[in-house]
């Protein structure tokens, strides 16, 4: 007897059987290791443990299941798909998809939602599909609730928190959202899916007069700054999806809307405090969500910050609109502005899903924003669109304001009225910043499409070429050119046709690039028919690129028009706006519509009414006599005269009605004297006259010097300026004389009059008194001592003398000359002005996109300064040229001895140079050089000309922005302005130096210059005078200028050249040796402010304009002028006209000419206009091209989701659209510009600045001369909200013109122009991205993993739902794709089609969100993770997904292209290859690989029948590994056999590579005019082709060894901690219970090893069994025994010990098995029933077999098996038949042999069974032979019919040695 062979060292088939290894067993089918300690074991059947669906009978036997998660407490969430139902006819599937749970044995169903098909189009479908598998992972959130995760690669990866949906959902409600339909059923999306995004706006009553807003409010505390709003949805889990959608900025300013005058709303320093809240209006709100998240991003200064507000809680009004509101002092935390800008990433797809250390990891991803739409995008047109502000920025420029900012009347009082002023017509008013900002005229603009996708996220931005050039030529300058021709030609050999001839000034154009300028970069073509209002552009050097993008692409499909289809190889063409030469879109409406009345007469310029009187004037004061009345009655009047020879005031009370009789003359005398002094109001001529009485009584003897009279002239400071003396001796024989005539008689004594006067004698003291403003006239008397009867001036009570009256009489001129009073005017500053904006035509949106997006945007390209055509827009100031020698004013060159002034001055040079005075203002044309200068048709004339300019564009002078790019300019605009000439202004004294003659002591022989200094002015040696020379103008008509001459030579203007070097910034109070740079002198800035500054090319000057005004004028029809004591007055000749030619200037574009700008148009930063189209809306856009027929027009009607049908219009647009929507409360269509695109980068504002210049050049006089300038500009700042932080940073109209005109610091110096640049700021926070040109887009990022969050398990986010988009690997891609993520030890494994790479390292990393995350052991983004097992090639990848599986022994995976099996622990093991390398071999690939499969198409799908799945048994600890395979029919390899010839014949089968498919061919005969397809695709679930077969193995790693073949093959498997589950699909739908034993079918989830043993996916019963319908598994155990393998041995028996249960646990007496067989090399003995006392018997505790013998066929002659029972014929075949003499002495006659050409066994796959054909079991008995050979194979069967458990320990066999 051998020794008892024990069973522990697995199954072993690599080696020969006489090799079998020690323990180890040949076959094992249905088998089982330790269910006892060193047993095998018969396996367990399958139990019913529940059923999909809720029908507890038959379940759900339409469903299957294609994933599942193992969750917490051994619930398993299964993914299920109803396969087989049709819900309409013209669908050929419809399933339903469902969320299940499983829990000990009860499956429940947790969702499973309703689907409707409107327009064809599945709703509410979670769309698992068999043909993606489902692969997931959970975790417990922080609430306790469960949440799953997985992904199919193919719908997004999406997430499920089953609790949350148990409390409040239902199986056809998601969480008890009611409403479900394609888009929010994705609120399960893994990247949080937004569904509608939600739309801020300002809330803007636009439709009411006047407009006004409900955004800005008070009560807030928000600094001065710019406010942006974000808003994403947060669901009841708290996972937040990206930012949606962030507002257009909004300006915040510490003024008011009701702030009046409108000019005071201006800016602040940033952070200033204000009381401002805002509030946000937001609809298309997704009410499946929860919250909206809101976050405030604020600009303030250079700091970008964002502020986290606390969750808003969606409750939406009546209208479906909801507000949100940031007042500053909320609460709310900081958030970092990346959040906002930078999305957490989405992908579209991906493969495989894992977690590890709280982090969950997706890898193989699939995802892109490109929907498609570049070549539809080609087709959109542009059409330049306008909004119309009347009545703009109105601004009253009164007397009042100009002089105190309306310091004394009402706030915009004019013409006898407070006016209303309507704030909203201005971009003072936010919601017009927000709106209607637009873009700047002649500009070229870059626009995009970006579609909003249905996550939410944003598509690729999509490039909207610009107009095709217009064939049609126009006349310019009476030449008629195309817009795409050279002007003149690129040089004289090449002119074109068509080309400007009349003036250098083309050619010079032409100039500018010789091979690429064109007539479009220098004139406007808008207005040509087909022009669409814009202009054409192109880029010179960039070209499409020649891909299918861009193709032109419209609802019919691709354009075939001439070369309409394709711009491919083109320029690029961008979007070139109207110019104002275009008069329907000039930014200025050509209108006069200012006014002007006189000035209010209440307002007083010191002391005086203004408009009250003319000078000169006359009045008169006096002491009445008192004639006809009481003398006493005027005793009050009566001044004493004190004997105390002090002087005293004399009074004159009363104005003398009579002389002084109107009441102009009234109001002066009242202002100018009081009774007793006579004060200045202004400088003054005065002309006084006297007749003074003074009485005494008793006076006897008369004498002289009895009276003194005193008339003193004082400054302002109290310093007498002279006086006029007069006593009574003096004056008898002087001019000035007394005449004492009679006295008067008294009724008490007698006494005389004194009577004192003059005549005003020309050239006396009393004649002509120059008086400045401030000074003022004291008039005096006194009585001599000792005379103390001089009593009285005037009348006394003891004296009566009729008829007599004292008498002060003044004539009064101005100094300045007469105000004419109709230039008293008060002006109102009104024009209408039009931003610019556009609308789109022929956006039209295929349906296939369209399910993909929710909506689009518009975008445009930021135009940075680099791409900025126009680099400012202002007034262009001539600059004056002389020839004067400089740095001393006129008056000190001039001096008798200029010698001193240069000393003084300290002066270098005294020749004469050409010099630039940078003037405020044009002067006189004759001051100016004529020039030959072009004024259009051909006509050059020699006429006064500008040629320097300065140009203060407020932008360039804040930034001071590089204008080394400014090419040319072009004239926009012809201003004639008001002008006023400026209030009396003075310079401040200032110590100036003098230089004197110093006699000295008598030790000089001859007097010394002496230098002195005083306080105050001189113009001699300081050039420092009082005088400022000033004027206000403010533009009144903005005329346009023509390119063709049809008018004065003053309105034609083309464009023109700037010389090469001649432009350069202009520092202020400097002077600028320009020389070098082409301006032809020095340019002389004393006291001048900064600016820019250019110079023509010669023969390019501007023809000037034409001013009327003199400095030396003696009129006041003249501005610049100093004048005293005087207002602002209105210069120009009285009438409604006369006063628009005092001052005509240019308002220029500065231009740098650019061949190319936006390059490349993949590479721009793009800014949202604002404008959006979203939700239903969107329908409108919509044609339908799914699967149109071949040769069959598309479908242009769009059926929505209730189904209602709309026909596409393919005239609709934007404009349709907006004029559709944009309805009043009572429907009616309003406000027309609302139609139109804005969010532009342009506003346009009135623009007031300053110009000054001191005079220090010999020919210049000593005075300073200051200029307003207030023009309505273009510029890209809001100018509007500029500031002022001192005297230096100080503006018009922010402060008065006089306070300005006062200053006199550097205004426009770049750090005194105070502009927060926030309020500049666009809409570039959250861009979309342009479609890259020239490379293919990824979109399929195959060996990426990107990773969440960290879980945070105290916070209720779900940290899960969020990646950065920076959290990503790449791996190598020469590895194939990624294809499993899995986690063991702490380490993730990096699973690649054809390599294993392992995280390494232990370490830290801070995320995002301040917490740390530990990858494996390292941060796996930081350290590459390590190749497992280097090779060329790659060693130990993987293709089977679902096979790969983690246990607490290792990771377990198979690679099925290399045919092996892998377990990872410690190291890498091949457990193939223990004992079972070419069975994988063999038995890893696929059948139909035989028949032109592609293994490369990654079928590896369990569920459909490809591929491998296992599952961990955790009650026997082993892995189970399935593969499920499907192999070809007989009528498939019919098929396959048929000829390979065209035509094919009908039947033939091939497989499709590019399908991944087969294919089979009907011809088919299509009807006129249509094609068929004659291939149809076979699925793989056709039983007609297919079959489904597979095998099973077991795998137990802790031993190490191979296990047990198994007769399931589910296509899925799930465990619980104890034991594992699967389903099949191996029954029809439905099954019938009587056929199949099972009810249930496949709808049942079977536990494995429980149950009736043998009996797989069957339900037993008696009835069944009695039946025969249920199908029994046998457990199958075969082991080699082979200890004298080293000779042949006679086998009599063999024994086995055992031990048998029955299904009580009984420990019975029974042999267990059932039947048995031997084989050896050749014998086979047929299988045989084990029979107790027959052939087996149990001898001690063992069970001992005997009775068998060989029963293997015997082969006829030539190899032919004999004929059954009879006696066999020698094997006559030539290999035994040779003709030597053999080892017996004799000749071959042939031998006796078993069969070559048999196999012994059948075997495929797991599948061994005995070939019958090998067997001749009617064998005699004498050719039964016994069994010998070296080793022998033995099969223990037990069919478990009875149930028993049967524990198999260990075998023996009985042999003998056998010496032949």
């Amino acid at each position: 007897m051998g020794q008892e062979k024990r069973f522990i060292k697995g199954l072993f088939k690599d080696t020969a059987h006489i090799d079998q290894p020690e323990g180890s067993w040949r076959h094992a089918r249905n088998m089982i290791l330790n269910s006892t300690d060193g047993a095998v074991s018969n396996e367990g059947g399958t139990e019913l443990s529940g059923n999909l669906g809720n029908n507890p009978i038959t379940g759900s036997q339409r469903d299957k299941v294609i994933g599942k998660i193992e969750v917490d407490k051994d619930r398993v969430v299964l993914f299920v798909l109803d396969v087989v139902t049709v819900a309409d006819p013209s669908i050929p599937k419809f399933p339903r998809s469902e969320i299940g749970i499983w829990e000990n044995g009860v499956y429940t169903i947790l969702f499973n939602p309703t689907l409707t098909a409107p327009g064809g189009k599945l709703s509410n479908d979670l769309n698992f599909k068999e043909t993606n598998p489902i692969e997931g992972t959970f975790k417990i959130d922080s609430k306790g609730d469960l949440v799953v995760y997985w992904t199919d690669d193919l719908n997004p990866p999406r997430a499920f928190n089953v609790d949350r949906h148990l409390r409040d959902g239902s199986i056809t409600s998601l969480y008890g959202i009611t409403s479900l339909d394609l888009e929010n059923i994705d609120i399960l999306n893994l990247f949080p899916y937004s569904g509608p995004v939600p739309h801020i706006y300002i809330h803007d009553i636009y439709w009411k007069t006047p407009a006004f807003q409900k955004s800005i409010i008070e009560g807030g505390g928000l600094l001065t700054g710019v406010y942006y709003l974000a808003l994403a949805y947060v669901d009841d889990d708290l996972v937040a999806t990206n930012y949606l959608t962030v507002s257009n900025p909004v300006s915040i300013v510490d003024e008011f809307d009701h702030t009046r005058p409108t000019s005071k709303k201006d800016g602040a320093r940033d952070g200033s405090q204000t009381s401002k809240a805002i509030k946000w209006r937001v609809d298309n709100i997704n009410t499946d969500y929860k919250y909206l998240r809101p976050v405030i991003i604020r600009k303030m200064g250079d700091a970008t910050d964002a502020y986290k507000l606390n969750l808003s809680e969606i409750s939406l009004d009546s209208n479906g609109n909801q507000d949100i509101i940031f007042s500053g002092l909320e609460g709310s935390s900081p958030a970092s502005v990346d959040e906002i800008i930078i999305d957490t990433t989405s992908y579209e797809k991906a493969k495989t899903i894992n977690q590890l250390d709280g982090v969950l990891y997706l890898g193989n991803l699939k995802g892109t924003k490109d929907v498609g739409y570049q070549k539809y995008a080609n087709n959109i047109k542009l059409k330049a669109k306008t909004k119309v502000f009347e009545n703009f920025d109105e601004f009253y420029a009164t007397m009042d304001n100009l002089e105190s900012g309306f310091g004394q009347a009402d706030v915009d009082y004019f013409d006898g009225n407070v006016q209303s002023v309507d704030e909203s017509k201005s971009y003072r008013y936010i919601p017009n910043i927000t709106n209607w900002k637009g873009y700047q005229r002649d500009e070229v603009y870059a626009f995009y499409i970006a579609f909003i996708l249905n996550d939410g996220s944003m598509s690729y931005a999509y490039h909207i070429p610009g107009r095709e050039k217009v064939q049609i030529q126009k006349t310019i300058d009476n030449v008629s050119v195309f817009e795409g021709e050279p002007l003149t030609g690129a040089d004289t050999s090449n002119i074109p046709t068509n080309a400007f001839t009349g003036s250098v000034i083309y050619d010079d154009l032409q100039r500018l690039s010789k091979a690429y300028a064109r007539n479009y970069h220098f004139f406007d073509f808008s207005d040509l028919s087909g022009a669409r209002d814009m202009n054409y552009w192109e880029n010179s050097t960039e070209l499409y690129p020649n891909t299918d993008n861009y193709e032109v692409w419209d609802k019919d499909g691709q354009l075939t028009t001439g070369t309409d289809g394709s711009i491919q190889g083109a320029n690029v063409r961008h979007h070139h706006f109207p110019s104002n030469a275009n008069s329907d879109f000039m930014s200025v409406v050509e209108q006069d519509t200012c006014e002007t009345v006189p000035t209010n007469p209440n307002i007083v310029v010191g002391s005086q009414p203004i408009g009250t009187a003319a000078y000169p004037i006359s009045f008169q004061y006096v002491v009445k006599d008192g004639a006809g009345t009481a003398g006493t009655s005027h005793t009050e009047h009566i001044v004493p005269l004190w004997e105390d020879e002090n002087f005293h005031k004399m009074q004159f009370p009363e104005i003398d009605t009579t002389f002084t009789s109107t009441p102009a003359q009234q109001a002066v005398a009242s202002a100018l004297f009081d009774g007793t002094t006579f004060t200045a109001t202004q400088p003054l001529i005065v002309t006084m006259s006297t007749t003074i009485l003074f009485g005494a009584t008793n006076m006897t003897p008369i004498e002289t010097n009895m009276v003194d009279f005193t008339i003193t002239h004082y400054n302002s400071s109290g310093v007498s300026q002279g006086y006029l003396n007069f006593n009574w001796g003096n004056v008898i024989t002087g001019p000035y004389f007394v005449d004492i005539s009679s006295p008067c008689p008294t009724s008490t004594a007698g006494g005389h009059i004194m009577k004192v006067f003059n005549h005003s004698v020309s050239g006396g003291n009393m004649s002509n008194i120059a008086m400045d403003t401030g000074d003022y006239i004291n008039i005096k008397a006194r009585g001599k001592g000792g005379y103390g009867a001089i009593k009285k001036i005037g009348q006394m009570g003891s004296l009566s003398c009729t008829n007599t009256n004292s008498v002060l009489r003044f004539t009064v001129h101005s100094s300045v000359g007469t105000i004419n009073p109709d230039w008293l005017q008060d002006a109102k500053i009104s024009h209408t002005v039009k931003a610019l904006g556009f609308s789109l035509d022929d956006v039209q949106i295929p349906q296939s996109i369209a399910d993909k997006v929710q909506g689009f945007k518009i975008y445009y390209a930021k135009r940075e300064h680099s791409d900025k055509r126009i680099l400012g827009q202002s007034v262009t100031i001539p600059m004056q040229p002389e020839i004067a020698k400089i740095g001393l004013c006129k008056e000190a060159w001039e001096y008798s001895t200029p010698g001193d002034g240069q000393q003084i001055m300290s002066t270098l040079q005294e020749d004469p140079v050409t010099i630039l005075r940078k003037s405020p203002w044009a002067t006189w044309d004759t001051y100016y050089p004529k020039y030959d200068i072009y004024v259009g048709n051909n006509n050059t004339i020699n006429v006064y000309g500008h040629k320097s300019f300065s140009f203060p564009d407020f932008n360039l002078l804040r930034t001071k922005n590089s204008i080394s790019g400014a090419t040319h300019i072009k004239p926009e605009y012809r201003v004639q302005n008001f002008v006023w000439n400026g209030s009396t202004l003075k310079q401040d004294k200032k110590m100036i130096s003098k230089i004197i003659l110093d006699v000295g002591s008598p030790a000089y022989t001859e007097p010394i210059k002496k230098v002195v200094e005083e306080w105050g002015y001189e113009k001699n040696l300081n050039c420092w005078g009082k005088e400022v020379d000033s004027a206000v103008f403010i533009g009144k008509k903005y005329e346009k200028f023509r390119t063709t001459l049809s008018g004065p030579p003053t309105t034609f203007a083309i464009p023109r050249v700037i010389g090469q070097k001649a432009k350069s910034y202009l520092k202020g109070d400097s002077i600028f040796n320009a020389e070098a740079l082409g301006f032809g002198g020095t340019v002389l800035n004393d006291g001048g402010e900064s600016s820019f500054i250019f110079s023509l090319k010669d023969k390019h000057e501007l023809l000037t304009l034409g001013q009327s005004l003199s400095s030396s004028s003696s009129g006041f029809d003249a501005y610049g002028k100093y004048t005293d004591s005087n207002p602002f007055y209105l210069v120009g000749e009285p009438g409604p006209n006369g006063r628009n030619r005092r001052s005509t200037i240019h308002i220029c574009n500065l231009h740098a000419f650019k061949t190319d700008v936006y390059k490349s148009i993949d590479t721009q930063e793009l800014v949202w206009t604002g404008f959006e189209v979203l939700g239903q809306d969107i329908q409108n856009f919509i044609f339908d091209d799914t699967n149109p027929a071949a040769g069959v027009p598309l479908n242009f009607d769009y059926k929505d989701p209730s189904g209602t049908v709309t026909t596409y219009d393919a005239n609709f647009s934007i404009e349709t659209l907006q004029k559709d929507i944009q309805k009043d409360n009572g429907g009616n269509q309003i406000n027309s510009s609302q139609y139109h695109i804005f969010g532009g980068d342009t506003f346009i504002c009135r623009y007031g600045m300053i110009s000054k210049l001191t005079g220090m050049d010999s020919k210049a006089k000593a005075r300073i001369q200051k200029g307003i300038h207030y023009q309505i500009v273009e510029t890209s700042d809001n100018i509007n909200f500029r500031h002022s932080e001192s005297d230096e940073s100080l503006f018009f109209p922010g402060t008065s013109a006089k306070s300005v005109l006062k200053s006199t610091g550097d205004l426009t110096k770049q750090d005194n122009i105070k502009y927060n640049s926030n309020y500049s700021a666009l809409n570039d926070i959250r861009p979309a991205f342009p479609l890259p040109s020239n490379i293919d887009i990824q979109d399929d990022f195959p060996t990426r993993t990107h990773r969440s969050a960290k879980n945070d398990t105290t916070s209720l986010i779900d940290n899960y739902r969020i990646f950065l988009a920076n959290q990503f690997k790449d791996l190598p891609k020469n590895r194939g794709e990624l294809w499993k993520l899995s986690a063991f030890n702490n380490l993730l494994y990096f699973h690649m089609e054809d390599s294993l790479f392992a995280s390494k390292g232990k370490q830290s990393m801070s995320m995002k969100d301040g917490s740390e995350a530990f990858v494996g052991s390292g941060d796996i983004f930081k350290q590459d993770p390590e190749e497992i097992i280097q090779t060329e090639d790659g060693f130990a990848g993987t293709q089977s997904q679902y096979a790969a599986l983690t246990t607490r022994h290792g990771y377990f995976f198979v690679d099925r292209k290399s045919r092996k099996v892998f377990l990872m622990k410690d190291k890498l093991s091949e457990i193939s290859s223990l004992g079972l390398s070419t069975w994988f071999e063999l038995n890893l690939g696929y059948a139909l690989e035989a028949y032109e499969f592609n293994p490369a198409c990654s079928n590896d799908n369990p569920i459909i029948g490809f591929g491998l799945t296992s599952v961990w048994d955790p009650k026997h600890k082993r892995i189970i590994l399935t593969k499920r395979d499907l192999e070809p029919t007989a009528a498939f390899i019919t098929g396959w056999n048929m000829p390979n010839v065209i035509p094919y014949q009908a039947g033939t089968i091939r497989f499709s590579q590019s399908l991944c498919k087969y294919r089979m061919y009907f011809p088919c005969f299509a009807t006129s005019g249509q094609t068929c397809d004659p291939w149809t695709t076979l699925e793989w679930d056709d039983d007609t082709y297919f079959k489904k077969e597979g095998w099973t193995i077991s795998y137990y790693p802790e031993l190490g060894v191979w296990g047990s073949f198994h007769d399931y093959t589910p296509y899925i498997y799930f465990n619980t901690s104890l034991d594992f589950y699967s389903l099949t699909d191996k029954y029809p739908r439905p099954c019938v219970g009587i056929v199949d034993g099972t009810l249930m079918g496949n709808a049942g989830i079977y536990k494995h090893d429980s149950g009736r043993r043998g009996i797989l996916y069957q339900q037993y019963s008696g009835t069944y069994d009695s039946m025969g319908i249920l199908e029994y598994h046998p457990f199958e155990f075969e082991f080699i025994h082979n200890e004298t393998k080293t000779q042949d041995s006679l086998l009599s028996s063999f024994n086995y010990t055992t031990e048998v249960f029955n299904s009580a646990g009984v420990n019975i007496l029974e042999h267990g098995f059932t039947k048995f067989f031997l084989y050896n090399t050749f014998q086979l003995s047929g299988e045989s029933n084990l029979e107790y006392l027959i052939n087996t018997r149990r001898v001690g505790n063992n069970w001992k077999i005997n009775h068998f013998r060989d029963m293997a066929a015997l082969v006829n002659q030539f190899g032919a098996l004999s004929t059954s029972g009879a006696p066999p014929l020698p094997n006559t075949s030539s290999y035994y038949m040779s003709t030597n003499t053999n080892i017996i002495g004799g000749i071959n006659t042939g031998t006796i042999t078993t069969s070559s050409i048999q196999p012994m066994f059948t075997v495929n796959g797991m599948s061994k069974v005995l070939n019958n054909g090998y067997l001749d079991l009617n064998k005699s008995w004498e050719q039964k032979r016994k069994f010998i050979d070296k080793w022998v194979g033995i099969r223990l069967i037990y069919d478990n019919i009875s149930n028993n458990l049967l524990n198999l320990y260990s075998t023996n066999v009985v042999v003998r040695k056998m010496h032949r």
